[in-house]
């Protein structure tokens, strides 16, 4: 078994639009779109890795940033969580990407996201939980009106 202090991922949604990065993955060889993230730091809170990985990669900042839930990425490989935060009352800045990281931000019509699920275009597995798990939970809050 693999030992990792695990990582973070952060859903953005505002106005209909879900906030996503492109960045070059050098064990895949290409392109992927996936949400902000980043490995959680020796002695890191999650919620701060959260927080710092939106900072660097988008330039924005929250008001508020709660965990949605927590996942086993690959359980029969490594001991790695993954924890997916959901983040509120975004403020842009200047992103600051780590040195050698090149990423580029963009907001997506949340429609179209799931689309590009459907289409196999996202395959980041953490990406994929959280538009699929948001487009639930908004299905199951239309339902209760």
């Amino acid at each position: 078994v693999v030992e990792h202090r695990g990582g973070c991922a952060v859903l953005c949604v505002e106005r209909g639009s879900v906030l996503l990065v492109k960045q070059y993955r050098y064990a895949y060889g290409e392109v992927l779109t996936e949400l902000p993230a980043g490995k959680v730091e020796e002695g890191e809170d999650p919620a701060v890795t959260a927080a710092r990985e939106l900072s660097e990669e988008t330039g924005y900042t929250a008001e508020q940033i709660r965990l949605l839930y927590v996942i086993y990425p690959t359980p029969g490989y490594t001991d790695e969580k993954l924890y997916i935060y959901g983040a509120e009352g975004l403020s842009a800045g200047a992103s600051h990407p780590d040195e050698g990281e090149e990423v580029t931000a963009f907001w997506l019509p949340f429609e179209e996201a799931l689309a590009m699920v459907q289409r196999g275009e996202i395959r980041d597995g953490k990406t994929v939980i959280a538009l699929l798990s948001h487009a639930l939970a908004m299905r199951e809050k239309d339902e209760k009106k």
